[in-house]
């Protein structure tokens, strides 16, 4: 379970890095959803994600 939320986060977090190095302005975000770049825009760093507790005593 956390391996794929995690491969999601990864996906949002290259996604946000995209939209804001791109300097995209706010037309572009015409035809966007509000939820979908809600999600994108709230990604989080590897480094800052829930772990699985179980990792933590090597049976994750």
């Amino acid at each position: 379970m956390f391996e794929l939320e995690n491969i999601i986060e990864d996906l949002h977090t290259v996604e946000k890095g995209v939209l804001m190095n791109l300097h995209w302005d706010l037309d572009q975000y015409d035809d966007a959803e509000f939820d979908r770049m809600n999600t994108v825009f709230g990604a989080k760093d590897k480094k800052d994600r829930v772990v699985d507790p179980l990792s933590l005593i090597g049976k994750g």
